[in-house]
């Protein structure tokens, strides 16, 4: 059974946003006898270099955007439950729509132009030690070796490709391709799902960047405070919460 536990992972709490902040109180308050940690990303080094010190130095070399990728899977594969990005937002409690009895259980995401399967990695959940966590730090690890399936698009470059092939791709093919684990429904929403069809929605994914500093607000030179109130907001107004 997954653990009745949430983890989230930040540089620090007080680099978190509005928006992440009223999501982490979410977390807490929608999930009464569910432990909650939230864990710096130093806290976690030791113990990846620990399990998997054959990657020791190339772990020590990833950038702080490239480690995300090892470190949310590597949370969960030490005492097991729920992974939640800081800026996922959660809709309704956690029992109403995750199968707790489940070795492991995923989210899809939306489908993408090419037609195929992709879940994702801000957001899982999976028993303690699972053995699919271990193999997507290893596809993640060897695809930053070696830098193999290259997105298509030339224009995202390396930040591309750490988005994409040693993010969402590599879990991916492992979770859909090679375990072939059952995947849920309602994972990805945009504004327009919790306009179209409500009930279906279980949690809203507001990617604030505040991690990295050349976020999505500096890049667009927007307001975060005012951008994230907004999206609050329209939270209030769609759900009355």
């Amino acid at each position: 059974m997954i653990a009745k536990q949430v983890s989230q992972i930040h540089n620090s709490y007080e680099r978190l946003g509005l928006f992440e902040r009223a999501s982490i109180e979410r977390w807490r308050g929608l999930n009464p006898g569910w432990e909650y940690r939230f864990i710096t990303e130093h806290e976690l080094d030791e113990y990846i270099l620990d399990v998997w010190p054959q990657y020791a130095d190339l772990y020590k070399e990833m950038s702080a955007m490239q480690r995300t990728q090892i470190m949310r899977a590597a949370c969960v594969y030490q005492s097991g439950g729920v992974y939640a990005d800081c800026d996922v937002y959660l809709i309704r409690p956690l029992e109403n729509f995750l199968p707790m009895t489940e070795d492991c259980a995923w989210f899809q995401l939306k489908p993408r132009p090419d037609h195929k399967i992709y879940i994702s990695d801000y957001f899982f959940a999976a028993a303690k030690g699972y053995e699919g966590l271990d193999q997507i730090i290893h596809e993640c690890f060897e695809r930053t070796t070696n830098r193999r399936y290259l997105i298509d698009d030339p224009e995202w470059g390396w930040t591309g490709y750490i988005y994409e092939s040693v993010s969402i791709h590599a879990w991916s093919e492992i979770v859909v391709n090679q375990r072939k684990e059952r995947l849920l429904a309602g994972g990805d929403n945009w504004v327009w799902d919790m306009q179209t069809k409500p009930d279906d929605c279980h949690i809203y994914h507001y990617s604030t960047e505040s991690w990295i500093p050349d976020n999505r607000f500096k890049r667009d030179g927007k307001d975060p405070m005012a951008e994230e109130i907004n999206h609050l907001n329209i939270l209030k107004k769609q759900y009355g919460i």
